[in-house]
């Protein structure tokens, strides 16, 4: 988590990566203090050149959005840069402190292999902040929607992540596995 030390109305996290070698897919749910911070969007991150879209995002509770990304095809990304781009509202007292963290990373490489990964958080300080805006243009999904906060796409349960993610991953790799036996 790369994020501004101090933070005054609207700003942007980047979740950083190094060292990516055939990134295929992946997720991490972000966690904060609702009472500080209210997440505005999840945005497409860039490895070098090439754009990592963000597929899905959405708010499982208060304090916790969940992030799914996969490249087309199984391509296998390598190198530098950010997964996602977070755009985010200080809504806080000025002079608190909000830790942000990352929980339930997963990053699968091109062969469906889960590739082993060290997850940093860090932390902003209030400087100035407004009150809570409501970003919804659309219907909220179910319970896990926080009160005036959008979420594009549905929610997502840990298991339908999973199956979804291995769909993603697996299906275009079986499809390979089956094309090298011929």
């Amino acid at each position: 988590v790369a994020a501004p030390q101090s933070v005054s109305g609207e700003f942007e996290i980047l979740m950083d990566i190094d060292n990516a070698f055939n990134l295929d897919a992946g997720q991490f749910d972000l966690v904060f203090d609702p009472g500080a911070i209210q997440m505005i969007n999840a945005e497409d991150g860039a490895i070098g050149d090439i754009v990592v879209p963000v597929d899905l995002w959405s708010i499982l509770e208060p304090g916790r959005i969940r992030v799914l990304f996969n490249f087309p095809g199984v391509q296998g990304v390598s190198g530098a840069g950010y997964l996602a781009k977070i755009r985010a509202r200080a809504i806080g007292k000025k002079g608190d402190f909000a830790a942000i963290s990352i929980e339930k990373g997963l990053l699968v490489d091109k062969e469906a292999h889960s590739i082993p990964s060290l997850w940093r958080g860090d932390k902003v300080g209030i400087e100035g902040c407004i009150d809570r805006v409501s970003t919804a243009t659309g219907p909220r999904s179910g319970p896990a929607a926080e009160a005036g906060t959008e979420t594009r796409g549905m929610t997502v349960s840990t298991p339908m992540a999973l199956a979804g993610l291995l769909t993603l991953v697996l299906i275009p790799g079986l499809l390979l596995i089956s094309l090298r036996k011929r």
